[in-house]
């Protein structure tokens, strides 16, 4: 890897909605020209870091959004490669209390979540609906208006399919 960029063993690399879409064609004006690996996001070991990586060293467990233009411009990787060379910068340590496959359904649907509530300037002592709150980017979005937001009232709707798919 370069001085900067690190390998990352993918455990199990899963298919975001955005993954299925591209492989439809739906972003063809503006995918990368293939060819591409496509995958946005990861969950892995650090197997060798760069010379310049400063936030993890091998045997690290990490994970992270690493879309070809996730951050700056494109980048021809993809997380359903065995192993892939990602920006440091693009990535975080795995929390804990989660397995791979939890920790690599995260990164763009909460990065979503939270540009949604970014962009809309919702702050504390607000109230929220979520569309769509029993999926994946509008569960997240009720607990970041939450916890982190600090709502003071949260509401959601949900369809019948998904409430029974949560169980309720």
């Amino acid at each position: 890897p370069k001085r900067t960029r690190f390998w990352s063993r993918s455990s199990l690399p899963l298919s975001t909605p955005v993954d299925f879409k591209r492989r439809q064609g739906k972003f063809q004006a503006t995918d990368s020209a293939l060819p591409t690996v496509p995958g946005y996001d990861v969950a892995g070991v650090v197997v060798k870091a760069g010379s310049k990586v400063k936030e993890f060293k091998e045997g690290d467990e990490v994970h992270g959004d690493i879309h070809e233009k996730a951050l700056y411009g494109p980048k021809q990787i993809g997380s359903p490669a065995e192993c892939t060379t990602v920006e440091e910068k693009l990535l975080a340590l795995k929390p804990k209390g989660l397995d791979f496959a939890q920790a690599d359904a995260l990164p763009l649907a909460i990065e979503k979540a939270y540009e949604g509530l970014e962009r809309t300037g919702f702050s504390s002592g607000k109230s929220i609906l979520v569309l769509n709150g029993a999926g994946g980017v509008g569960s997240l979005v009720i607990q970041l208006a939450k916890q982190v937001f600090g709502a003071s009232r949260v509401a959601a709707t949900a369809s019948t399919g998904n409430l029974i798919n949560w169980g309720y």
